[in-house]
């Protein structure tokens, strides 16, 4: 009579197998990756992968999974926190500044800890693949965020409300800019260097879109006043 495995084994046999999952997707793309040959790199059959995994697309995502939930949770603890200032009133640019570099800098810091899973996520982004849902759902906490900070900057300068297909803009502008950089740059060092030109980059087309021409200008007004008083 075969014995039955333990939990502690069924998990090991379950690391192995996304573990083998990892090194076969990264190496040959999520199309050329085989099951056939993660189950023997990992000893075990395929009947074995399925008493785990409903599909090729179910582990897929388990091998990017732990990964993806850092970033998305270190994004959103930066936004509450904005969102939070913004609604006190208590929002200042300088200091939002230095905690915009401080978690561009954690997710940076995740990103290339597991350079090759954001490298086969972003090269993968396209309607229909399994990554889209997780782009979908960055662009779609960023746009909840620029809302409720646009809106304030409009009630604050009198100025028109911000259209929300330009907030879903500047959402894909955003996260589209950091993946270009991953996709371009593989050394972190590297990467961190440029990260404030793109963030002050960032910043103004943000104020920009946010204000316009009008609300730009009583920024400015705003600015020099403040200035004179000094």
């Amino acid at each position: 009579m075969k014995k039955e495995k333990t939990s502690a084994e069924r998990n090991e046999t379950r690391q192995r197998l996304i573990e083998s999952a990892k090194k076969e997707f990264f190496e040959k793309g999520v199309e050329q990756a085989s099951l056939r040959t993660i189950c023997k790199n990992a000893g075990v059959t395929t009947g074995a992968l399925y008493f785990f995994f409903k599909d090729k697309e179910e582990l897929l995502m388990e091998t990017v999974r732990e990964p993806i939930e850092k970033v998305f949770s270190i994004i959103k603890s930066h936004f509450d926190d904005e969102d939070s200032a913004v609604a006190k009133s208590e929002y200042e640019t300088s200091e939002a500044n230095e905690n915009d570099m401080e978690a561009s800098k954690k997710i940076f810091d995740v990103i290339y800890d597991n350079y090759d899973c954001f490298v086969m996520m972003f090269n993968n982004i396209s309607k229909g693949s399994p990554f889209e849902k997780f782009y979908d759902g960055f662009v779609e906490m960023a746009q909840k965020h620029y809302r409720l900070f646009s809106d304030e900057m409009s009630k604050k300068f009198g100025i028109k409300k911000v259209d929300d297909y330009i907030i879903h803009w500047q959402s894909h502008y955003q996260f589209g800019s950091f993946m270009q950089l991953v996709l371009h740059v593989k050394n972190k060092k590297e990467a961190m260097s440029y990260l404030p030109v793109i963030l002050n980059s960032l910043e103004a087309s943000f104020y920009s879109v946010c204000l316009g021409t009008e609300g730009n200008k009583k920024l400015f007004d705003t600015a020099l006043k403040m200035m004179k008083k000094q």
